[in-house]
């Protein structure tokens, strides 16, 4: 009979042990779901902002080469308007903030060679503003041609 009340007695407390195994399980495995949602949550808020980085530059690099077509045509024609000017301006300029701001998202090698295409966009300013007709606008002309050999790297180093 001992035996009996004793092999009875385990019973509720192996039951108890099962209930508090599945509660502790269900806990931690709930913590460690709420985990990687948040990383898995930060990490495509980061991919975002970094794709939205990149675009951005993207978006102001391309808008450059229609710019340096209406230059070049004005300039062949004699008739470089102030605001072709002013618009190449404010394209480099948004080129140059824009990556400045997704500066942060490269590694050593790509930082040089960001710095290499900031300067050559410095290259560019430098020249559209020496340019006043054919003969003149040589400078420019090199730096553009410098900006696009440059921007096909940039973008791939961008898109890692």
């Amino acid at each position: 009979m001992t035996m009996s009340i004793a092999a009875h007695e385990g019973k509720p407390a192996s039951r108890l042990l099962v209930v508090i195994g599945f509660l502790c399980t269900t806990a931690v495995g709930g913590l460690v779901t709420l985990g990687v949602g948040m990383c898995s949550a930060d990490y495509q808020a980061t991919r975002q902002d970094r794709t939205a980085q990149v675009n951005q530059f993207v978006e102001a690099s391309k808008a450059f080469d229609p710019l340096v077509v209406s230059f070049v045509q004005e300039v062949s024609k004699g008739d470089l308007t102030i605001s072709t000017r002013e618009k190449i301006k404010a394209n480099l300029v948004e080129q140059r903030s824009t990556l400045e701001s997704a500066y942060s998202l490269l590694d050593a090698r790509e930082k040089a060679m960001a710095d290499v295409y900031v300067e050559a966009l410095v290259d560019a300013d430098d020249g559209l503003k020496q340019a006043t007709g054919p003969l003149d606008s040589r400078d420019f002309a090199q730096a553009a041609v410098h900006v696009a050999e440059l921007r096909p790297h940039l973008y791939e180093a961008l898109r890692k």
